[in-house]
């Protein structure tokens, strides 16, 4: 029971009761006044008419007495009136029934008046000579009881009332401020951190108050802190300390499991860039100079992949002059339309004095085949080398045919396959379960993922044909496919067998028909889309957070859940995890590949796991792998694991 409805209670008795006693004391006070009342009237009127009287009980005339008794008696004041000789004998006797309709009957029954007969004595001459006995009518005493009675009632329940809603309105008022820091106080759980500007003038609440925001810039700073040393440890062992970039430990950690996992990683490329002639600009203007070169390169590489198409991938400074970019997911046109622009854009350095000639570097570029980790180095190396020859500025591709025999396809093959897909609805969708760690059998929730056929029916890996959907306008078209593939065969299943994860691209998140035709259909499912968890990975997330946050606040009404998947893979804050509601996020399996052996990534995924926990977020490793890795990520308390180790993907019949 809440608090204001306690003192509703609390109030509303003691009213109950103050009115109660009130009007009870009211009509006794009246009842005894009027019957004080009624003794005084019937003994005023036996004295006056026994003296009025007794001039004429001397004379014995009696017709006189008795039109003077009846006189009295016809007033309607008396109920009784008798004058009794000396003997006690009536000589005149009068009466009449009580006079009750000016109050109810109940009325009279519940609420008696004393009906006292007073006597006055009638003299002939110096002796007695009768008695008279009058009664006063209680008629004329009810009325009155009951009008003041009536009167009583209403006034004291209209000043009941009046006092009570006042008492409302001053407990709204006071108790506004805990309904206050109630809010504040979800709004924490939330992972939100407000303050009150507003402070309450009651002493006991305005402690509360100033409490509660404390509390809340507590708990942000010690969020803050957290995310500030799991920053600087993850900057420290993967970042490079004078581009900003990634260096090559973090590198080579997240090109050899991307290498080593095929369905992640169908297609990309890798391009190698090798400042020129850093010895001599140092030898001529000094390492800070050159320092200041290497910067620049930094900036303009990172700057290139965040303005072409690029979807998912990275870049990192190897070694001194060496800079490396990762792009996952990309066609070998699209590959080579960035290395072109960033070949092009080099001389730019020149131009804002970082350089003093043209000559910048030389880019080699390959594409991924299948190749081993050191075979697609080997090969890249190889294309850079084969640049440094060409001359200022150059690029070289080392492998210039199409990659795979889905890569031969076409611009208008593609477009005709995937809308064929998509007006068909022949697409696949396997699921693979995430299981929780601490009870091995269950299954935290089953991830869907979307493979196509080709002509011959063969199926085609995600990161072949993702990229062009992408690129050919079919985002919005295939989410809404499988959203709505989803949604219909969790209609059709009998019992409720836990979460479906669906993974979204962000471009679909940034469109308002989409959000809104999303949120229209799991509206229309409300019990499915309980079940339905969406995903995105990180770099998505941070590339658009805003429309993140939105559409979260979409769809959080329809009971659809949100996670983050590849998360770590990019430098984003922390921090940022407090300013979304999502329900879990999935550690990139870079991290997880060798964790057993590898104290580095122990720390920074434990920290990681501790700030997640603190904001209640579940954490899940993907790419669980072997024995070793599911023991490791056991002991560093996450909550799930997806991989081959505990579930391989499976064909989602029906």
């Amino acid at each position: 029971m809440t608090l204001l409805r306690q003192l509703i209670i609390v109030i509303v008795t003691l009213f109950l009761l103050l009115f109660a006693g009130t009007f009870a004391i009211n009509v006794s006070n009246t009842r005894d006044f009027l019957n004080t009342q009624l003794q005084t009237v019937s003994q005023d009127m036996a004295t006056s008419l026994g003296l009025t009287l007794s001039p004429h009980m001397v004379n014995k005339d009696m017709v006189v007495i008795e039109s003077m008794v009846s006189a009295v008696f016809d007033s309607g004041y008396y109920r009784e009136v008798v004058v009794l000789d000396v003997h006690g004998e009536p000589l005149i006797e009068r009466y009449q029934p009580v006079v009750e309709e000016l109050a109810p009957e109940w009325f009279v029954k519940m609420i008696p008046l004393e009906t006292p007969k007073a006597e006055g004595l009638i003299m002939d001459g110096w002796q007695q000579g009768g008695t008279i006995r009058i009664s006063a009518s209680p008629g004329f005493a009810y009325a009155t009881l009951w009008a003041n009675t009536v009167q009583a009632f209403f006034w004291f329940l209209g000043a009941s009332i009046l006092v009570f809603l006042l008492g409302m309105l001053a407990l709204y008022y006071v108790l506004r401020p805990l309904r206050a820091v109630e809010s504040q106080a979800k709004a924490i759980c939330d992972r939100e951190y407000p303050i009150q500007t507003h402070l309450p003038w009651t002493r006991e609440l305005r402690s509360v108050v100033e409490a509660m925001n404390l509390m809340s810039l507590k708990v942000k700073e010690m969020f803050a802190e957290q995310g500030a040393t799991l920053e600087r440890l993850r900057n420290d062992a993967y970042l490079d300390a004078l581009t900003g970039l990634a260096n090559r430990s973090y590198f080579e950690m997240q090109l050899r499991h991307l290498v080593d996992s095929v369905d992640e990683f169908g297609q990309g490329a890798l391009v190698l860039l090798e400042v020129s002639n850093i010895i001599a600009i140092n030898e001529r203007l000094g390492y800070q100079q050159g320092d200041v070169l290497l910067r620049g390169v930094g900036d303009l590489i990172q700057d290139e992949v965040i303005r072409s198409d690029i979807t998912e991938g990275f870049a990192a400074r190897l070694s001194g002059t060496t800079f490396a970019v990762v792009i996952d997911g990309t066609s070998q046109e699209d590959a080579i339309r960035f290395v072109t622009s960033l070949s092009c854009a080099l001389p730019e350095l020149q131009h804002k004095g970082l350089a003093d000639s043209g000559e910048i570097g030389h880019i080699g570029l390959t594409m991924y085949r299948g190749q081993s980790f050191s075979q697609f180095m080997s090969e890249a190396d190889m294309a850079l080398r084969a640049a440094q020859i060409k001359g200022i500025n150059a690029i070289h591709q080392h492998d210039p045919h199409a990659i795979g025999e889905f890569g031969a396809l076409a611009g208008a093959q593609w477009i005709t396959l995937l809308r064929r897909t998509v007006e068909q609805s022949n697409s696949t969708l396997l699921l693979q379960s995430a299981m929780a760690t601490r009870e091995a059998s269950a299954v935290l929730h089953q991830e869907v993922l979307l493979r196509i056929a080709g002509e011959d029916g063969k199926l085609i890996p995600a990161s072949i044909f993702i990229p062009m959907v992408h690129r050919h306008g079919f985002t919005q078209v295939f989410d809404k496919m499988v959203l709505r593939d989803v949604l219909g065969r969790l209609s059709r299943q009998v019992a409720n067998e836990g979460a479906i994860a669906v993974n979204l691209l962000p471009a679909s998140i940034n469109d308002p028909e989409f959000v809104e035709w999303a949120y229209a259909e799991l509206s229309a499912h409300p019990v499915q889309a309980a079940r339905i968890r969406f995903e995105l990975s990180e770099y998505a997330v941070m590339q658009n957070l805003h429309a993140m946050q939105s559409w979260i606040r979409r769809i959080s009404p329809t009971g659809a859940r949100m996670g983050i998947d590849h998360f770590g893979k990019g430098f984003s804050s922390v921090s940022q995890l407090s300013t979304l509601r999502i329900e879990y996020i999935k550690i990139d399996g870079s991290f997880i590949r060798g964790i057993d052996n590898n104290k580095d990534n122990q720390s920074f995924v434990e920290s990681l796991v501790n700030i997640a926990h603190g904001l209640d977020i579940l954490v899940i490793a993907d790419s669980v792998e072997t024995a070793g890795e599911l023991a490791m990520v056991k002991t560093l308390r996450f909550d799930g694991v997806q991989g081959y180790s505990v579930h391989r993907p499976e064909v989602w019949g029906g």
